[in-house]
Order: C-alpha cells, then structure tokens, then sequence
C-alpha cells in the first residue's frame, strides 16, 4: 500500500480481483465473434455455458456477470499489451466476490461544484447565421448549465428580427450542473444496458440505465488517466 501511495501505482487492474481470497467463478466459453475484455460483462447465449460479448442493447435479464481476470494470459502480439478472451476460448466468470472495473465516462465519482452560465444582451443588429441565441427568465433553481443563479436561459429555435432590441442574450459560458460523488460504500452499481458499460445510480434512465441486481460499490475509486475505475462487491 505505500508503494501505491508514494509512487503512484495504480490500485486497480480493471477486471481483477481485489481480494485475492473472497471470490468463486464458473467456467464458461466465449461464443460469437467479438473479444471480451477482463472486467467486462457478458451476456447468456442460448446454449449453457457459452457466453457473448454485450455489443448492442441487452436485456437485463441476459446479463450473467463479469469476465474475471485470469493470473497470466498471453498479449495478442509482442509488444503490444492488448490482452482479451478471445471468442472460443474458456474463462472465469465471476460469481461472487470483490473485482475492480471500469465505469463509463459520465459516471459519477468526485465531487464537483457547479458552474455558473455567463450571459450578455446581444448587440448584434441582425441574427448571425450559426449563432445560438438565447432568451432568459428569472430562476431559483441554482447555477448550473444554462442558468446564472439568478435566470435561466433557453436556445432560441429560430431566431428572427433585431437581436439587440428581441432580449436575445449570448452566453460566453454554457456553466455545468454540480456533481455528487456517487461512488460510496454499498451504493448500487448501474448498467447502461446499450453498451453494458458501468455507471452510478445518479445516470439512472429507465428502461435504459438500469440497477445491476447484486451488485455494490465498495467506495474505492481511481482515476487512471481518463478511466474511471472502482471496486465493486458481486452479492
């Protein structure tokens, strides 16, 4: 642990187990045509024990769990460091246990603050082709995008006449909503079933970003250059 700390090794490898002795798998073998990558999850073909890769919309019910990392697995060629399941090879597919895993670019995993939107009457005597112009109303709902803490502003469909005399304002600054930190101990473990990627209960859409059943955030988390990794525990 200190090495982690002091020389900035990273804490996780995605799709490997976190504690070493605290997981059970079963034996499964890669169908279709698409490469799997440790850490990821697959989804139930209509033969037992043959697995696929998640590459379009899913059904919950079809996702089975995770492809578990195995100790040593040979790099597609030398020196790359592609290392994946390939279709018609065996793997370990995680039953219960703690492995780390990659979430989805927009998940949810520190705390940032809110950005407020910077707007000005427009000046312009005649609307610019290509320009977004925006009307604004009074607001309480906060800073955040498209809203200064005092008004809220709206894209004009189809701006038309003066914009200087039309209260057409543009916004220098587009502002952003705050972010929670979503990844906390025991806080469930979200699936975007298009993709299969992973991602935080605050993305939740129904029909479309759906609860992972048995599956929560242990509360750990890294960042590796832009990948976004955590621990999960498989109930």
């Amino acid at each position: 642990m200190s090495l982690i700390i002091k020389d900035k090794i990273p804490m996780f490898i995605k799709g490997y187990p976190t504690v070493s002795d605290k997981y059970n798998v079963s034996g499964g073998i890669l169908a279709g045509s698409t490469p799997v990558k440790f850490g990821e999850l697959v989804k139930r073909t209509g033969t037992a024990g043959y697995f696929e890769a998640i590459t379009s919309t899913v059904d919950l019910a079809d996702i089975v769990g995770f492809a578990l990392a195995t100790n040593v697995k040979l790099a597609e060629d030398w020196p790359a460091k592609t290392v994946q399941i390939n279709p018609g090879e065996a793997f370990n597919l995680l039953i219960n246990g703690f492995i780390a895993v990659e979430l989805d670019a927009d998940a949810s995993i520190t705390n940032v603050p809110a950005v407020a939107a910077k707007g000005v009457a427009s000046e312009d005597t005649e609307v610019v082709a290509g320009k977004t112009y925006y009307t604004r109303t009074s607001s309480s709902a906060g800073a955040g995008l498209l809203n200064d803490g005092t008004y809220a502003y709206t894209p004009v469909a189809s701006p038309t006449g003066n914009p200087s005399t039309s209260d057409y304002y543009e916004l220098s600054v587009l502002g952003s909503d705050a972010k929670t930190d979503k990844v906390i101990a025991n806080s469930p473990v979200y699936v975007i079933l298009a993709n299969g990627h992973l991602t935080t209960e605050d993305k939740a859409s129904e029909g479309a970003v759906v609860q992972l059943p048995g599956c929560v955030f242990t509360g750990l988390k890294e960042i590796q250059g832009t990948a976004k990794l955590a621990e999960i525990y498989v109930k």
